[in-house]
C-alpha cells in the first residue's frame, strides 16, 4: 500500500487578496462539498486558514463573534464543511461592509 503524501497548503496570501481567497473557498465548499453531500473536510487548507486567521487578525468588539467561532472550530477540531463555510462567510460579510 502506497502512503499518500500530504500536500502543504499554500502560504497565506497578501492582505489585499485574502478576501478573494475566502470567496473562492466559500464557492469551493458550496460547489464541491456541500452540493455533492461531502460534508467533512480533513487536514485541509480550510483548517489551516482558520488557524492562521485566528492567530493573525486582531478582532475588535464588532468582530468578536468571528474569533469565537474560529476558536470553536479549533477547540472541537471540526471537520464540517458547513462550519468552515460559515466562518469564511462571516469574515467576508464583516470586512466587505
Amino acid at each position: 500500500m502506497t502512503t499518500r503524501k500530504r500536500i502543504l497548503p499554500p502560504a497565506l496570501p497578501s492582505s489585499e487578496s485574502r478576501l478573494d481567497e475566502l470567496r473562492g473557498f466559500v464557492a469551493l465548499l458550496a460547489d464541491r462539498f456541500i452540493d455533492y453531500d461531502y460534508y467533512d473536510v480533513y487536514d485541509s487548507v480550510f483548517r489551516q486558514r482558520v488557524d492562521e486567521i485566528v492567530d493573525t487578525i486582531k478582532f475588535d468588539a464588532d468582530s468578536q463573534h468571528i474569533e469565537e467561532f474560529g476558536e470553536y472550530i479549533r477547540a472541537t477540531k471540526s471537520t464540517k464543511a458547513r462550519d468552515f463555510m460559515k466562518f469564511f462567510q462571516m469574515i467576508i460579510a464583516h470586512f466587505s461592509a
